[in-house]
């Protein structure tokens, strides 16, 4: 006797060998999900195209939204039920909530995945790389709270001089004071590629 997913992906389940208060399964019955298939909504189906050339697999999220990943990463994470989380596709991997593109790129050894172009539900392999903390910050954009107008700029309190200034691998350089904010943004873009390389965003 077997079951079918509640998740809609139509795969079948095993019977249940114990009682389990999660599923709601009871012992000699179908189990309801099929396992990391935790879910109380259906999992739709991805569908393919072309981004920049290249096949691509456009995996649907519960809320409506779509996350991209190259055709060749698609096996390794069509059997999970995807949803959109703080930002980030994420699904339920024996017992523990994972980000898509963790599941893409491994062997981290601790470190970030940084997106380039900074739509954290672009997971292509040509999109992702491994940054430390400090490399994923420097990939952001201007706060929203920024009143000057320039990333890394603001203004001094009580003065009419504009203070530049950045941080890396946790320590906070000053760059100094300057009459005008373009001239602070310079300093401040000048010494972001110094420090950041690649991964400075202005």
């Amino acid at each position: 006797m077997n079951g079918y997913c509640h998740c809609g992906c139509g795969r079948k389940t095993t019977l249940a060998k114990m009682t389990s208060t999660r599923d709601g399964t009871i012992k000699g019955q179908p189990v309801r999900y099929v396992r990391n298939h935790h879910t109380r909504f259906p999992r739709k189906p991805a569908h393919f195209g072309t981004l920049e050339g290249l096949l691509v697999a456009f995996m649907p999220l519960q809320n409506g939204m779509e996350a991209i990943v190259d055709r060749a990463d698609y096996e390794e994470i069509k059997d999970y039920s995807w949803d959109f989380d703080a930002g980030y596709a994420r699904a339920w991997v024996n017992g523990k909530k994972v980000r898509m593109q963790h599941l893409i790129l491994k062997n981290s050894h601790g470190l970030m995945r940084d997106h380039k172009n900074l739509n954290t539900l672009d997971n292509r392999r040509s999109n992702l790389r491994i940054a430390s903390r400090s490399q994923n910050l420097a990939n952001t954009l201007k706060k929203p709270w920024n009143k000057s107008g320039y990333k890394g700029v603001c203004k001094v309190k009580d003065s009419n001089r504009w203070l530049a200034q950045i941080r890396h691998e946790g320590i906070q350089y000053y760059l100094g004071h300057f009459m005008t904010p373009e001239e602070a943004h310079t300093a401040y873009c000048e010494a972001g590629r110094k420090l950041h390389g690649e991964f400075f965003r202005v």
